[in-house]
């Protein structure tokens, strides 16, 4: 019964409840360990599975300015003849791009599958992770992986727990 309280009224903030999952780790909590789509390797386990979208910003030509100037010169009825020039200039602006799929966490990996975008990091490479309201970027080097996710904080303190506790990497 307090269950379908719980869900009626996560349901009624927008909010989304998934399963018996905790809302933050401490850090005397163990892992959970999912069910992923990801191929695991001996001694790997994955600990966070769920939808993710990759977004990419691109600069592209979305329309052209610009104008014509000269005369036209009437030779018949319904036909003429235009002399002049005409000038347009191409506008850019950024367009994202936005690619659905699956980021799995494991104990020594980082994984994003989708038609594009999709990226298998070692959680060894990890730069740095930035959470934000809506979502969670992955630096490893000099690329950015900034991801869309319903819970993004559940998916920092994971990585937290991994990169912290080195037995597991």
């Amino acid at each position: 019964m307090v269950d379908v309280i719980r869900y009626l009224i996560a349901a009624l903030k927008g909010e989304r409840i998934q399963g018996n999952r905790p809302k933050h780790l401490s850090a005397d909590d163990s892992l959970p360990i999912v069910p992923s789509n990801v191929m695991l390797s001996n001694g790997e386990v994955c600990h966070y599975c769920g939808s993710a979208t990759h977004v990419k910003t691109k600069n592209v030509v979305v329309g052209y300015s610009g104008g014509s100037r000269g005369t036209s010169i009437r030779i018949a009825k319904g036909m003429s003849v235009r002399l002049g020039a005409h000038r347009a200039a191409p506008v850019r602006g950024d367009v994202q791009e936005r690619t659905p799929g699956v980021l799995s966490i494991t104990n020594k990996r980082v994984v994003f599958s989708g038609n594009k975008g999709a990226f298998d990091k070692k959680i060894t490479t990890l730069s740095a992770v930035t959470p934000y309201q809506n979502g969670i970027a992955f630096q490893f080097g000099d690329q950015q992986y900034p991801l869309e996710t319903s819970e993004p904080e559940y998916v920092y303190e994971i990585l937290a727990h991994i990169v912290n506790s080195s037995e597991d990497i």
